[in-house]
């Protein structure tokens, strides 16, 4: 089973980014998945995480991820670096103008770019990419008609855009790192 855990505040898609790749991973690669989120308090800024597992057979555990294949952090704030001493094997992702020296951390300026392209701070699309790059269970055209699934027909067009700058700016920086 892939187990992928997506963190951000409540606003910022983190609930849309497990439904976007569950959806292309069961359209595409006839897997099953389950997206679910779990938060505090219903209110925007709040902090949200959002799972995912992907599976080949019928997954019948609802529990919280604990130790995922993947995290994606939506909101810098709401990750702590002594935390990567808990996961074992997993890749992080991270929405930062920061660098991690860290192999398994991918920092991008997700915000900056969702501004440029969006004119607003929703970085869900922006950090399915960056989980992209790394993620070798389906192709572009399924996350692309997930999109087209699960987001308002007005905006798939600039999240394409967002996604395509962004899976082209983290391949950039892995060039540069290696």
């Amino acid at each position: 089973m892939i187990e992928i855990t997506f963190r951000g505040r409540g606003g910022q898609g983190a609930f849309t980014a497990s439904k976007i790749i569950g959806n292309a991973c069961v359209k595409q690669a006839n897997l099953y998945s389950l997206a679910f989120p779990t938060f505090g308090p219903e209110r925007r800024g709040a902090p949200v995480s959002a799972f995912t597992k992907i599976d080949t057979k019928k997954i019948e555990d609802r529990t919280q991820v604990q130790n995922p294949d993947y995290l994606v952090i939506l909101d810098e704030s709401l990750f702590n670096v002594n935390e990567l001493k808990n996961l074992t094997d997993c890749t992080v992702f991270i929405n930062s103008s920061k660098k991690f020296e860290e192999k398994n951390v991918i920092s991008v300026d997700a915000t900056k770019i969702a501004l440029d392209i969006l004119h607003k701070p929703i970085t869900n699309t922006a950090m399915i990419a960056a989980l992209f790059s790394k993620f070798d269970v389906i192709d572009k055209q399924s996350i692309v008609e997930s999109f087209k699934d699960n987001l308002s027909p007005s905006v798939v067009d600039k999240n394409v855009e967002l996604f395509e700058e962004v899976l082209k700016e983290v391949n950039e920086n892995e060039k540069a790192r290696a």
